[in-house]
């Protein structure tokens, strides 16, 4: 029993052991862009810090939408005289410093471990951050507010403190650099700025250096001072500031496009017939995007990249096609199309039935209401003349109508609509007439007999 009892207090020990190392591996959280740095208690901050990447994406009607695929690139470096080292800042307690410059002496055993990071986000992503720096799950498609939905991505900066030389505070310089910005549809905030400074409070306590405090913030041309959350350009990294989303560098904003299939009054209407519909989407300015086609119903996919409710379309200078059947109340919805892309979109409808319908393609929404509306009759298993371009609007969603209607049966349709009926009909008056023939021939042959 007493065995027993010692292994379980082991096992208590290593448990707990292994839950502070990993509390002690967790990342500094900045709040308001400040982690505390009151130097006179015994706690000390982590030895990593979270900068958090917030991307906003938009949609028109707030539906779910898939990220963009950016990647972007951090250098962290330390900070220069033209960055403020030489200042003077002011903590909390109105205790100042002057700000040094990692290795400044010119000694090796830099503190600074990260030299470099990267964040991505694209329709793989399924982890990201809050705005307070705590892990999330991120469940695509997800919805994109018209107003602005906030996606977070992060990276850690380390240090070691054991090699830094003297107590005081230390100013890193983050700049952000990407590729794919553009090629992904994102467009820029009213915050320009690629550049992040990153202020590390350093002591030495116990005969040990050790870090008890970071602000991060946007502009080194003056002071800190004091080294609090109130000055309006502390921040958690690169995200927006104030209460407007907008003031953020990168801007996801996208479009939808419904189009439907409706009928006419007449009774003759196959409206449980799957019309072969053409919808051409033409746009340039991002490479591609995965689009949200959960709705779409009798969908046909050809020209475009398909993985279960998604379809990739890659926006160049060559159009796709996007192949669909759709009968009575039928519609095929794409939502998240990049608004970068200026997009386009053509429908056109092939009739592959016997009979000669009449077809009205119409385009409404915020700024094109029934645009390009055109009637034609179109002969049997032939493709429409009747078309409509049209703007992929980023105000509402573009919505699509093509109507049908049979006012009259062609002789071709006749035939083949009613024609099995007819013979049926006819199959069945010939064997009504034998019948009646043969009951008469019975009832003779009996009354004879």
């Amino acid at each position: 029993m007493r065995k027993k009892r010692v292994l379980a207090l082991i096992m208590t020990l290593v448990m707990l052991f292994a839950m502070t190392a990993t509390a002690m591996a967790d990342d500094a959280k900045l709040d308001g862009g400040v982690v505390d740095h009151t130097h006179n208690t015994t706690t000390s901050a982590e030895n990593s810090v979270l900068i958090l990447k917030e991307l906003v994406i938009y949609n028109t009607d707030g539906k779910d939408i898939y990220l963009p695929t950016v990647d972007y690139t951090y250098t962290i470096t330390e900070a220069t005289d033209a960055d403020g080292v030489g200042q003077t800042v002011t903590d909390s307690e109105g205790v100042s410093g002057e700000v040094y410059a990692d290795a400044h002496d010119g000694t090796d055993g830099r503190a600074l471990q990260t030299t470099s990071a990267t964040v991505s986000f694209s329709p793989a992503t399924t982890a990201g951050y809050d705005a307070a720096g705590v892990t999330t799950a991120i469940t695509q498609p997800m919805t994109a507010a018209s107003t602005g939905t906030s996606v977070f991505g992060g990276f850690s900066v380390a240090f070691d403190p054991t090699n830094f030389d003297h107590a005081g505070v230390y100013r890193y310089k983050i700049t952000e650099s990407t590729e794919n910005r553009t090629t992904a549809g994102i467009t820029t905030g009213t915050d320009t700025s690629a550049v992040r400074f990153l202020d590390v409070y350093v002591r030495k306590y116990n005969d040990e250096y050790q870090i008890y405090g970071y602000v991060c913030f946007t502009d080194a041309t003056s002071a800190i001072t004091p080294a609090t959350a109130a000055d309006a350009k502390k921040t958690n990294g690169f995200v927006h500031g104030g209460n407007s989303v907008a003031t953020v560098a990168d801007q996801y904003q996208t479009k939808n496009l419904v189009v439907k299939k409706v009928f006419g009054t007449s009774l003759l209407n196959q409206t449980g017939h799957e019309f072969p519909v053409k919808v051409v989407l033409t746009g340039t300015g991002a490479t591609g995007a995965w689009i949200n086609a959960a709705d779409s119903t009798g969908t046909k996919v050809s020209g475009f990249t398909t993985d279960e409710s998604k379809v990739y379309v890659a926006f160049d200078a060559t159009s796709k096609t996007l192949d669909v059947t759709l009968s009575k109340d039928k519609t095929l919805t794409l939502y998240g199309i990049p608004q970068e892309v200026s997009p386009s979109v053509t429908v056109k409808e092939t009739n592959d039935t016997y009979d000669a319908y009449k077809v009205t393609v119409e385009a409404e929404n915020s700024s094109t209401t029934a645009t390009g509306i055109a009637d034609a009759i179109v002969v049997a298993n032939s493709e429409s003349s009747v078309s409509n371009t049209v703007a992929i609007d980023k105000s509402s969603t573009t919505e699509i109508t093509i109507t049908n209607d049979l006012t009259e049966l062609s002789p071709t349709g006749l035939i083949f609509r009613f024609g099995p009926y007819i013979l049926m009909l006819l199959g069945g008056i010939v064997l009504l007439v034998l019948g009646v023939k043969f009951m008469r021939r019975s009832k003779k042959e009996n009354e004879t007999a």
